[in-house]
Formats: C-alpha cells, sequence, structure tokens
C-alpha cells in the first residue's frame, strides 16, 4: 500500500515585495519554506504507513530550488520523494498543478493507493482547491479541513472543522484528505534514508501541453503590492502614563462609533425579468439549518453584477426555504434534493450538470469548506478556470476580474479567466448582504442528487465566545498579555464594548483562547468596525485576517511592533495595565458606544 504526501516549498510571505515597473514578485532574497500545513500532511502520510505498513512517497512540483524543502520532508522518514521540476510546469494555475500531481500519484501509486494527504492551502496562495481537484481528476473522495482521522479500511472517518464547528464524515478509500495545524504533531527530523528523484513532464504524460501557462485556464492580469500602512495613523507613548493610553483609547472608541452606526443591509431591489446571462450562486446551508450568512452576501454581490451584464441570479441550494434567497437578490432557486443539505460531492456533481445544461455566465460561492469543495471539484471535472479566497468581484469589458490576495494578502492579483463560466469564491465578509425584500418574486425547482457522503455527526462550536466575524467590534490577544489568566481582561472589554475577541496562532497554541477565535492566515478573516490588538506583534500571517476592519488600535509595549504600521491608533505602553484601566474607565463611564 503507498500513502502519499503532497507538499509545497513557499516562499516567506513576511518578505514579499513587488517591482514597481515590472508588476512582477521580487524573489531575490526572499527565503523560502516548507509550507507550514504541508509538514501535517507528510506526518499523517507517514502514521499510516507506521499503522499499516507500506510505503510513503511524497511529492512536490517546482524548480529545482524546492530540493531544499524536500530534503527536510526526506528528514522525517520517507521512502521517496519525486520531484515534479520541467519547464513545461511553469506558470501553472491550480487546475493545472492538480493535473500533475494527480498523473504522477497515478504513474507511481496506481492500484496500490491507500490515502492522499496535502495541507489544508499553501500559506502564499490560501486556495484549498489542489486537494479537491485532485481528488476529482483521480475520481476519489476528499475531506478537507481535517482535525482527526480513524482510518478502518475499506472506510475512514474524518472528523473536519468548518466554519461553525466540526463534521464527522465517512468516505470510502482511497480517499485525498487535507489536513490542519491541528491534526497531529510532525516528528522530529532524522537522518535521511529514502530516495530523491526528479521526475519529467514527459514522464507522466505525452499531453505536457495540459501543464504550464498553456494548460491554465487562468491569468493573472495585474499585481497590486497591498500596503499594511494606514494613513493619518497616530502613535503615543504611554509608557510612563498607562492612564494617557487608556485614555486615547476610550477617546478613538468614541470618535469611532460617533461616527454613527454600521451600515445597514441594502434593501434588496424589486424583482425584475429573468432573462438574459445567468449567474449561479451556490448556497451553503448552515450546520444549524439556514443559508449562511456569507451565501446571503455572495447574492447581493451577484445581483450588482447580473445588472451590470443585464442578467439574473440563480441559487444552488440543498436546504429549504427559497423564498428566503428570492427575497435577497435570488431570481430563481435551484433545490437539491435526495442528498444531505451539506453533501459537499453530491452538490459538486449537480453543479457540473447544471453548468453543463444550462452555461452561465459565472458561478460564485462563499470562500467558505463547503464552497470551495463543490467549486473546486465541478470547475475540475468541467476544465474550468476557479479563483478562489477573492475580495472584490468586477465586470470590465464584459469580463469578470477576480481580485485575489496572496502571500498573506501582501498581493493582490487581478485574476481573469479563458473559459466560460467564470467561477469564483470570495471572502466572507467582503460584500454587504441585501436585507429581505418578501415583494420579490421568483420561482423554484427542484433537482435530484445521488447522496455521495455519509455524515455521522455534526458538532456546532459552543459559542462561550461571540462569533469574532460577526462583531463590530473585536478585541485581539497575543502573547503580549504574557498569562492566560489576562486574556480575561480581553473578553471583559469586548463584553463592554458588544464586542466579540479575536486571537493570534500562538495564543490558540497555548490554550489561552479557543481556536474558533484564530483570526489570520490559519483562522478566520474578519471586518470589525473597530479591532483593538492588545499585545499582537503583528506578523503578516495575523495581519492578513483583518485588514478589513475598518479602524485599528493597537496597544504594545515594543514601540518598533509592526502591528503600529497598521493601526489608526498606536499606543506605546503595557497592554495589560492599559486594559485594566480602560476596563475602569468604561464602567465609569457608561455604555461607550
Amino acid at each position: 500500500m503507498i500513502f502519499i504526501a503532497l507538499f509545497k516549498q513557499i516562499p516567506d510571505i513576511g518578505f514579499i515585495k513587488i517591482d514597481p515597473a515590472t508588476k512582477r514578485l521580487v524573489r531575490e532574497g526572499v527565503p523560502n519554506i516548507l509550507n507550514p500545513f504541508d509538514l501535517h500532511a507528510v506526518e499523517a502520510a507517514l502514521a499510516m504507513r507506521d499503522r499499516f505498513g507500506g510505503s510513503v512517497y511524497a511529492i512536490t512540483m517546482g524548480p529545482p530550488a524546492f530540493k531544499q524543502s524536500a530534503e527536510e520532508v526526506l528528514s522525517m522518514g520517507v521512502d521517496e520523494v519525486i520531484h515534479l521540476s520541467d519547464r513545461a510546469f511553469a506558470g501553472s494555475d491550480t487546475l493545472a498543478t492538480s493535473w500533475a500531481l494527480a498523473l504522477a500519484i497515478k504513474k507511481f501509486a496506481g492500484a496500490d493507493l491507500g490515502a492522499v494527504f496535502a495541507g489544508k492551502y499553501s500559506w502564499d496562495g490560501e486556495t484549498g482547491h489542489v486537494g479537491p481537484q485532485v481528488a476529482e481528476l483521480l475520481g476519489i473522495p476528499h475531506v478537507s479541513g481535517v482535525v482527526s482521522l480513524e482510518p478502518n479500511p475499506p472506510r475512514a472517518t474524518a472528523v473536519r472543522e468548518v466554519e461553525e464547528g466540526e463534521e464527522h464524515v465517512e468516505v470510502e478509500l482511497p480517499a485525498v484528505f487535507t489536513v490542519t495545524d491541528r491534526t497531529n504533531t510532525p516528528r522530529a527530523p532524522e537522518r535521511p534514508r529514502g530516495r530523491y528523484r526528479v521526475v519529467t513532464a514527459g514522464e507522466i504524460s505525452d499531453r505536457t501541453e495540459i501543464f504550464g501557462e498553456a494548460g491554465s485556464p487562468t491569468y493573472v492580469a495585474d499585481l497590486a503590492e497591498e500596503k499594511i500602512e494606514r494613513e493619518n495613523r497616530v502613535v503615543i507613548d504611554a509608557r510612563k502614563s498607562p492612564e494617557e493610553g487608556a485614555r486615547a483609547v476610550l477617546d478613538f472608541i468614541k470618535k469611532v462609533f460617533g461616527e454613527g452606526g454600521a451600515s445597514a443591509e441594502r434593501p434588496a431591489p424589486p424583482s425584475g425579468p429573468a432573462s438574459g446571462r445567468e449567474i449561479f450562486v451556490v448556497v451553503e446551508e448552515k450546520l444549524t439549518g439556514g443559508a449562511a450568512k456569507a451565501s446571503y452576501e455572495i447574492l447581493g454581490k451577484a445581483s450588482e453584477l447580473a445588472a451590470k451584464i443585464g442578467g439574473y441570479v440563480t441559487a444552488i441550494y440543498g436546504g429549504e426555504k427559497p423564498e428566503e434567497l428570492i427575497a435577497r437578490g435570488a431570481d430563481k432557486v435551484v433545490l437539491l434534493r435526495g442528498a444531505d443539505p451539506r453533501d459537499y460531492l453530491a452538490h459538486a456533481d449537480a453543479l457540473t450538470r447544471l453548468v453543463a445544461e444550462r452555461k452561465p455566465w459565472a458561478v460564485l460561492a462563499a470562500s467558505t469548506s463547503y464552497g470551495r469543495d463543490v467549486l473546486a471539484r465541478a470547475a475540475a471535472r468541467l476544465g474550468l478556470g476557479l479563483t478562489a479566497d477573492c475580495v472584490d468581484l468586477d465586470v470590465r469589458d464584459g469580463k469578470l476580474a477576480q481580485f485575489k490576495p496572496a502571500f498573506g494578502g501582501s498581493v493582490v492579483s487581478v485574476i481573469y479567466s479563458k473559459t466560460l463560466p467564470y467561477m469564483a469564491t470570495a471572502r466572507p465578509g467582503m460584500f454587504s448582504a441585501y436585507s429581505p425584500n418578501y415583494s420579490r418574486r421568483g420561482e423554484a425547482v427542484e433537482m435530484r442528487v445521488e447522496p455521495r457522503l455519509r455524515f455521522k455527526a455534526r458538532e456546532a462550536a459552543r459559542w462561550e465566545l461571540p462569533d469574532p466575524r460577526e462583531a463590530e467590534v473585536v478585541v485581539g490577544v497575543g502573547m503580549g498579555l504574557k498569562r492566560r489568566e489576562n486574556a480575561a481582561y480581553a473578553v471583559e472589554l469586548a463584553k463592554l464594548l458588544g464586542g466579540a475577541v479575536a486571537a493570534t496562532r500562538n495564543v490558540v497554541l497555548a490554550g489561552w483562547l479557543p481556536y474558533y477565535v484564530q483570526v489570520g492566515v490559519s483562522g478566520k478573516a474578519i471586518a470589525p468596525r473597530l479591532y483593538l490588538a492588545l499585545g499582537i506583534r503583528g506578523d503578516i500571517n495575523h495581519l492578513v485576517g483583518i485588514r478589513k476592519a475598518k479602524y485599528i488600535v493597537a496597544v504594545n509595549i515594543n514601540r518598533h511592533a509592526d502591528i503600529f504600521k497598521a493601526a489608526d491608533l498606536g499606543v506605546v505602553g503595557d497592554a495589560i495595565k492599559i486594559s485594566q484601566l480602560l476596563i475602569e474607565l468604561l464602567k465609569a463611564s457608561g455604555k461607550a458606544i
């Protein structure tokens, strides 16, 4: 039995720059690292070998310099590293990459394939598409975001993390599993004993035109460096007077909310004729039932795009109450019947059929676990371009312009597809949902689908703390608060401000706060009106998750902390003492906002 681990070497996202003249990434002097999630993929494959016997092959694709990471993977104990390296692979997007990896798996594992493991996503791109697309091209199931796995051949039960909690999913083996940093602890390196080999494009396929730029259905039209620095930022030194720091923070909070409350949802426009070009929106069912808020946001954006192209919006949904979708911007609804409302494999099958039959102009979904899984598999089967995790969408010269952050958000790419329909997922919190307009009219039809997954259990997160994605005010906790008990000050501040708490990855790993409030590359992206960062350094891995905050206030004892570059107000001072004083001020002054 052969177990496969996919891995990738990436540039350290904290060092990425763009040449302003050429609009190309400057890679000289940028250190490379093994994608952190992929270490856990390698460990998962090794654990399967330890339990069932067989071999572990680790596969990567990239230039000769990727041998650096290959050596790191070999030191973990894999039997062989297969390095796909050929100029024919240059410029591959996720689909072209998935083709290369799938063909390599077929060649070197064949009928002996036990399972495939990959990181949940790579930190440089954050697409999360390669695992599902490799699975689709191999014709096997997948489970993304796995936090634990219990294999019992010929099946396995995986617990996967989703935005609202966890799902227990049973699949047939072999399957592809994308893993998180919660899945396992990678073993310590040893002296390598495995084999390293380089494989060219011609060794895995006679059709090398399916790789590289020629085989990629998407292309980058432009790059822009996303500056983290905020205009008109103010930094005050409160190291000698924490009282001054606390007062400055309170004054800023009052000023922010003196501007007026959050913008209300826009009312949905009146119904129009469902004619012209069609835009599909794949709507997600929440773990607790009902359509997800992120899907309502996509419906609102799709309605705007439909108005620009003279078209209409069709929602594709596995749940109930189509009238809610119509009230929020859908002109038509296709209700998927016969499978679990969160069966992403069955829904990918249905989407593939609908696209082939109706040939829409675009297919959109929220960039959630469900949305990425459905669209990635459908795009792979149809050979279509797909852009993940967009922060904006627009119509330019009749095409869908897709704005995607990369390298931790330090770069925004403008991406177009060579294929139709255009396909994209968009990050939750980027668009405003419509408020329901129940005078709208639309039609709903049912479509039968065959179930593909067995869900053994669902566990919605026990929100002991509010969801930071939903809050107007979020108080962020960094290691600068020094001890777990000091995180209680942030929780109390959040309660006084009517908000939520968030945490850096290190805070979660230290056990101070639960994983579901983790914000950043490996956590959630949030867009509050105000983000109050307490004792947070400001690593790019965290900043990517708070870029859409309207205002940022940072308190840190280190005046050189990077968080101050991203803050509208920076307070250099003891975050613990200032938090305590701010709590006292809020209690004394009554409701702050």
